[in-house]
């Protein structure tokens, strides 16, 4: 084999030095675009060691002021996890997702927050869904945290322990 090529890949040698990069192994021109037709292929693949290994994506409704969820984000992350971490305070779910999300915890006085915050003086704990749902989405503090969602399904990690069980 002549020319810097080895079974179709070309050597990081033979290559100019603007193609080594950390990131892609020192790929040639040609399989960086192969790899990008298969980036496009799989949009919903996530990057890094988790994808190697067939690991699927988590999202973890984080808030870093709290440590419930500052542990169930370590735990997650430690066990190799892809996690997308959605800092719910200031990017809130739109309706559906809230609706969905309180769904799946058990409703939305499962997923309500009472503690620091003044939803028993606004008489939430004991409104019904609908009406929690529009307070949360109004004032997302209301939303108690983390909520992971997972392949395993979506849940209130409290303990933080419980994120595992969603990964």
């Amino acid at each position: 084999m002549a020319g810097g090529e080895s079974e179709g890949l070309t050597t990081v040698l033979a290559m100019p030095p603007k193609y080594r990069s950390p990131g892609t192994a020192g790929l040639a021109p040609a399989d960086h675009a192969r790899l990008g037709k298969r980036r496009a292929a799989n949009p919903g693949l996530p990057k890094g060691m988790a994808a190697a290994f067939g690991m699927a994506s988590i999202t973890i409704w984080h808030n870093p002021k709290c440590g419930t969820s500052r542990g169930a984000l370590a735990l997650l992350q430690e066990r190799g996890h892809a996690v997308n971490v959605v800092e719910y305070l200031k990017t809130p779910p739109n309706a559906a997702t809230l609706a969905r999300v309180a769904a799946a915890v058990g409703g939305a006085k499962a997923l309500l927050r009472t503690r620091g915050t003044d939803a028993e003086a606004r008489g939430l704990p004991e409104a019904d869904d609908a009406t929690i749902l529009a307070a949360m989405l109004a004032d997302p503090i209301l939303i108690n945290r983390p909520v992971v969602i997972g392949p395993k399904g979506t849940m209130l990690a409290r303990p933080a322990e419980r994120a595992g069980d969603a990964a």
